[in-house]
């Protein structure tokens, strides 16, 4: 099926993650997509998710936010949740930061973030790899921007895979412009508080330095993405490459 950037009511960030070319010849269409949460989905997205055949989603949002927001799903997939970090950008004691923050204080806090989610989270991305590749049919993985863990996923899937630091840097840069849903969300929960929203926009989009930091992190701790995947996550790559890779025609 042929999509558009954009095709949900309820969340502006939900794109397929396709025709990316890699080791052995691109991403097929029509079997993986990035997101943010699905919570605020509609009936009509809902069927347009039961009509891409959707089988699984993964939810790699906290404990909390599944639980207070939790996702609604197409008729028939399944769940998988997976948490990575703690509490929510809304709780008392973010909103509290963010109003004595400033933008050097929000783009440190996010530099460090992206390096504890490679970091401290390992177990988690041995399990999500591992859905990833066991479960059949088409899946959708999310947090709740669909930018941060979600890029950082989809960044470790691409470079498994074996596409360029520059394909994956794309990927991930791609989602600044599908934001709208996050950045309603948390001018609706924290303006009303006092937080200046433009003080807090590093936490609202995407930076390569982000990005960057992962994969320095991954290097320092690791001596490289390579030695990561492998002995760190136990990444099967043949398994994803069958689900996931075809050769174009």
């Amino acid at each position: 099926m042929s999509l558009p950037p954009t095709i949900l009511a309820g969340q502006s960030h939900f794109r397929e993650l396709a025709r990316i070319p890699v080791a052995h010849g691109e991403l097929a269409a029509g079997r993986l997509y990035r997101s943010g949460d699905l919570v605020g989905l509609t009936d009509a997205d809902l069927a347009t998710l039961a009509r891409l055949d959707v089988a699984q989603v993964i939810d790699l949002r906290s404990g909390e936010e599944q639980k207070t927001r939790p996702d609604k799903l197409p008729p028939g997939a399944n769940l998988t949740a997976i948490a990575f970090l703690e509490g929510s950008l809304t709780s008392r004691d973010r909103v509290a930061r963010f109003k004595s923050a400033t933008l050097d204080d929000m783009k440190a806090m996010m530099v460090a973030v992206y390096r504890s989610l490679v970091r401290d989270y390992v177990g988690q991305w041995r399990q999500f790899f591992a859905a990833l590749a066991a479960t059949p049919g088409v899946t959708v993985f999310h947090c709740t921007a669909g930018k941060d863990r979600t890029g950082i996923g989809a960044a470790l899937l691409l470079t498994a895979l074996g596409a360029s630091r520059d394909a994956v840097f794309a990927d991930y840069l791609a989602s600044g412009a599908h934001l709208a849903t996050l950045r309603t969300m948390m001018a609706d929960k924290l303006a009303p508080h006092g937080v200046d929203l433009d003080v807090i926009r590093p936490v609202l989009d995407v930076d390569v330095d982000y990005l960057a930091a992962a994969f320095d992190e991954i290097d320092a701790g690791w001596g490289g993405v390579e030695a990561y995947l492998e002995h760190a996550l136990g990444i099967d790559r043949a398994a994803l490459a069958e689900r996931f890779v075809t050769v174009p025609r």
